[in-house]
């Protein structure tokens, strides 16, 4: 194969690989929409609220994350889980875990803390904080800035 015929193979390459990553940031939308859902159902059943027709909306997913029913052991309250932050939240789990996490693994956490988001907004919300608390160690990776002193001035 000659230079040229590289070059056309590594574009075609590129190009499926960008195709691949949109489809599969379609479908992590849809899973994380069903799990909302589940979320939002299981929390109906805990109330022992019949559920007519289950939503999928953002609504809905706020109306559960409002009054959500937290795991055994968790110190947070329905009455003040709705006070805490994204970032005060993640800052809090960050620190329990005492290692690195990656966006979808903290998204997880989250649930515990009665918070429901997704990677893009997470993601925004951690890079965007005024107290400057979190670093991204690459790949969606997130930690602690105090953990890592030597990256603090970049």
């Amino acid at each position: 194969m000659d230079r040229e015929s590289y070059e056309n193979v590594l574009i075609d390459l590129e190009e499926d690989i960008k195709i691949k990553r949109a489809k599969t940031e379609k479908l992590n939308q849809e899973i994380l929409q069903d799990e909302n859902v589940i979320s939002v159902l299981r929390l109906k059943l805990s109330q022992e609220v019949l559920v007519a027709s289950p939503s999928n909306n953002v609504e809905s997913v706020e109306q559960a994350n409002s009054s959500f029913t937290l795991s055994a052991g968790n110190k947070y309250t329905e009455k003040n889980q709705s006070k805490i932050s994204l970032n005060d939240a993640s800052e809090k789990i960050l620190q329990s875990e005492g290692k690195p996490l990656y966006v979808a693994d903290l998204i997880e956490k989250l649930k515990e803390y009665g918070r429901f988001t997704d990677r893009r907004q997470l993601s925004g919300t951690i890079r965007k904080d005024h107290k400057n608390r979190f670093i991204n160690l690459g790949g969606n990776n997130w930690d602690l800035l105090q953990r890592h002193p030597e990256k603090a001035d970049n």
